[in-house]
């Protein structure tokens, strides 16, 4: 028979502490246990976040503060608009080699070149919500996409930091080895082991809706999505 995980998060957020729990159930109990099913629309690049600035505006540093999540099935048709940017460091220095990502659908990713710059073309008149990542550092910004916009500035800064105990549902016992990833970051994040204490810790998190699965041997996967931001409330 297939174990049940339990897991346990605390965000610690540069602005305070948000503490939350997963409580991760099998929903019928008994025989082969299934993977508790995702919340629909847990994926915040579905649809661009609310324009901060007509013409590609440039982030003022704050952290990255994606879109409510909401399901969409539809596929973008290529466009004929360009969208460039440039990602820099709290010293306003280029960061090469930084992962961007771009709200459209599918999500979009890149890298930066060795100046910072950065482009998606083949884009939609619309505004898009465009994300950078360069280890524990995160900015983003939205940017409506015009044939001659300005270019779009992201500038990062230390990420929100997640830790989750994993924990078997049934005893409580920490597990040591368990897997925790953001499915939704495959690309870049290859998954964080617990310790022996059963804890991992997820780095790099923006003020945004967050997915995470929790997986190890003899026991079912679990996925939660819950949003994260700089708060000292509790909530379950």
């Amino acid at each position: 028979m297939t174990r049940k995980l339990a897991i346990v998060g605390v965000v610690l957020a540069l602005a305070g502490a948000l503490v939350y729990w997963f409580g991760f159930r099998d929903p019928g109990g008994g025989g082969s246990k299934q993977p508790a099913a995702a919340p629909s629309g847990d994926d915040p690049w579905d649809k661009a976040a609310p324009a901060k600035k007509a013409g590609g505006g440039a982030d003022d540093g704050e952290q990255a503060q994606g879109p409510k999540p909401r399901l969409s099935f539809e596929i973008d048709p290529d466009g004929n608009l360009l969208l460039e940017g440039s990602v820099l460091d709290e010293h306003d220095e280029p960061v090469a080699g930084a992962e961007v990502r771009i709200s459209s659908s599918p999500p979009r990713t890149t890298k930066t070149e060795t100046d910072g710059s950065f482009s998606f073309d083949k884009l939609l008149g619309r505004t898009y919500y465009v994300r950078a990542r360069s280890g524990d550092k995160i900015g983003g910004s939205a940017a409506k996409v015009v044939a001659k916009g300005d270019p779009v500035v992201i500038r990062l800064r230390e990420g929100n930091r997640l830790t989750v105990l994993v924990t078997d549902a049934l005893t409580r016992k920490p597990i040591a080895g368990a897997t925790v990833l953001r499915p939704d970051e495959e690309e870049s994040d290859p998954g964080t082991k617990t310790g022996p204490d059963g804890k991992a810790v997820l780095r790099g998190l923006a003020n945004d809706w967050v997915r995470i699965t929790a997986s190890a041997p003899g026991y079912g996967p679990k996925t939660e999505s819950k949003g994260i931001g700089g708060s000292d409330k509790a909530t379950s």
